[in-house]
């Protein structure tokens, strides 16, 4: 479990952790914005074999507002040769 400074708006609020198969892992940043993420999920959304990523949030910055919030990232990365 991870969760993001939500006071600093340049901290990563979904990273991607990469294990070199020796349980020694790299963060990559995907997104800074939203924040207050309370799930995330992944599988093909686009229909292009990569995984996506769905992220779901609960909103509690100034406004209160009592709304659901839900992000997709999708993996646009070209296939390598």
């Amino acid at each position: 479990s991870m969760t993001n400074d939500w006071y600093d708006p340049k901290m990563a609020s979904v990273v991607w952790l990469e294990n070199d198969g020796k349980q020694n892992f790299k963060t990559w940043q995907i997104d800074s914005d939203p924040i207050h993420l309370v799930t995330v999920a992944a599988g093909d959304l686009d229909g292009d074999g990569r995984d996506d990523l769905v992220a779901g949030g609960l909103n509690l910055r100034k406004p209160f507002q009592r709304i659901g919030r839900i992000t997709a990232w999708l993996n646009l990365q070209e296939d390598k040769p």
